[in-house]
């Protein structure tokens, strides 16, 4: 009872129900005991209840910056505009940048550039890497780095009191108009051209673009299927397809998670970044560009039309630690 009047006044009342209810109707999609059918309406009442109440939950983004004028902005490329290069997480990591780029033969004005999110932090040259894609007419999406950013240049939330100060100083450097720049990030761009997306994170399958999660767009890796059960009745079940949106983007030790992104389905094709552990990722569907090049790895871009893949390898090791997947 301590602990949930602590927590009340700090989330807010509505915030504090509406966690109440959503975790209420997780618990019971992952009850066992309970009929196979009671989980599902529980499942679907879930999804709805998400759906209704991310109006009342995301009035701010996931860490209390203000929301950006267009949460997807939908980017129809002019008929001068032969490619599009989309970029994984560059991390401040400037002249791996200008490498890659001309490696991919960019030409300003024939070229558009997007990048998936996290454009800034771990490496050298964030506000470099900022004031560039300003000056080229870049775009990109809103990762969860540029939230922290943000959060920290502007003190938004409780930012400054998480943040290791050391990490985010050089925020200090940011003009006012590249702190507009960042703030008007949305968090998914849709290329119709293309018939592709791109997001920093990921996507849950089942639940349109506009009624996703910041959270999940911003930091999801994996998914879990709803209900999770490995129990005879869901096996000998020939109905049990996964619900509308049937996932949930957190996992119980008895749920093991997947990554999002072999379970999207398309149509559309999915870019992303924000997943360095994994590295490069390649589904029908979906093509993760974390590289890890803060990291010493490579920096790595998709070029649209055609998904050819191409790559730089870092100078160094910027960030420290391994981040490649079997390291």
């Amino acid at each position: 009872m301590r602990y949930l009047k602590a927590l009340v006044p700090k989330v807010g009342a509505s915030q504090f129900f509406s966690m109440a209810i959503r975790g209420g109707l997780l618990h019971c999609t992952r009850v066992r005991a309970l009929p196979l059918g009671v989980r599902r309406c529980a499942a679907f009442a879930l999804d709805c209840f998400t759906a209704w109440s991310r109006g009342l939950d995301e009035q701010s983004t996931p860490e209390g910056n203000p929301l950006p004028p267009r949460r997807v902005v939908t980017l129809r490329l002019r008929a001068e505009q032969r490619r599009a290069i989309v970029i994984g997480d560059v991390h401040g990591c400037a002249a791996e940048l200008q490498a890659l780029l001309a490696k991919c033969g960019y030409e300003r004005g024939r070229d558009v550039i997007v990048c998936a999110g996290d454009v800034v932090n771990k490496g050298p040259s964030s506000v470099d890497v900022v004031r560039f894609l300003r000056a080229e007419g870049a775009f990109a999406v809103r990762g969860n780095h540029e939230e922290a950013a943000l959060a920290f240049a502007t003190g938004a939330g409780d930012a400054r009191s998480k943040l290791i100060a050391e990490q985010w100083s050089w925020t200090a450097e940011l003009s006012r108009d590249d702190l507009a720049w960042l703030t008007a990030l949305p968090f998914a761009i849709a290329l119709p051209q293309h018939n592709a997306i791109v997001v920093h994170a990921g996507l849950v399958p089942g639940v349109a673009l506009e009624d996703q999660l910041l959270k999940d767009l911003v930091s999801m890796r994996g998914l879990v299927p709803r209900p999770c059960s490995d129990s005879k009745e869901d096996e000998d079940d020939e109905d049990n397809e996964v619900p509308r949106g049937g996932y949930a983007t957190e996992a119980p030790a008895a749920c093991p998670e997947q990554r999002w992104a072999a379970q999207w389905r398309g149509p559309e094709l999915v870019i992303f970044g924000h997943d360095a552990m994994e590295g490069l990722q390649e589904h029908p569907y979906a093509v993760g560009l974390d590289t890890g090049c803060c990291y010493g790895n490579q920096l790595t871009a998709l070029l649209l039309p055609g998904r050819e893949l191409v790559s730089v390898e870092a100078a160094r090791n910027y960030a420290g630690g391994a981040r490649r997947k079997g390291d």
